[in-house]
């Protein structure tokens, strides 16, 4: 099991500004991505693949190259999905309609984690881990979560382990999404 954290970033109007702007960007990818798949089937009466969609779209947007592959993953599953329900509901339609905006998808390597800070790549911000790590007010929780740090990587002691009874002591250590063993 893995625990992800979502953070709510500082309130910055620069910050606001660039990931305004990456947004903008990740929607121009899907739209690209979505118009030339589209084409490519009338033309040739198959679809193109996930593989030729990522060779396609390669260093050609101002975004991590892993942010571009998860966008064209998120099509071709989309596109997947399609296939099956229309073996059953022929109103099903495929990724048609153009964005504005996308939500960016960030894998690991189009981030840089160091001991103190999380820095999106490709852009100059970064934040500090411990102001991110800050529990959530409305529930009741006003402490920081205690930083960890093993072997190198920087962990958050934050969950007990099912089966073990409550208060017991014994913790499971995280960092982001990847368990530090």
């Amino acid at each position: 099991m893995f625990v992800t954290h979502s953070f709510q970033i500082p309130y910055d109007r620069n910050i606001y500004k660039e990931l305004r702007t990456m947004q903008r960007e990740a929607a121009s990818v899907w739209n690209d991505i979505v118009r030339e798949a589209t084409s490519y089937y009338f033309a040739c009466k198959k679809w193109v693949s996930k593989t030729e969609i990522q060779a396609i779209r390669k260093q050609t947007y101002n975004l991590h190259s892993q942010t571009v592959q998860a966008i064209a993953d998120k099509y071709a599953a989309n596109r997947e999905t399609i296939r099956q329900l229309r073996k059953t509901d022929k109103k099903a339609k495929y990724p048609w309609r153009r964005k504005y905006y996308y939500c960016i998808p960030l894998k690991k390597a189009s981030m840089d984690i160091s001991t103190n800070t999380i820095t999106i790549k490709k852009v100059d911000y970064g934040f500090s881990l411990s102001d991110l790590l800050t529990k959530k007010k409305k529930k009741n929780w006003n402490e920081n979560l205690p930083l960890l740090m093993e072997g190198g990587k920087w962990g958050v002691c934050e969950k007990e382990p099912r089966g073990l009874s409550h208060g017991s002591g014994q913790t499971v250590k995280y960092l982001l999404n990847q368990p530090i063993r």
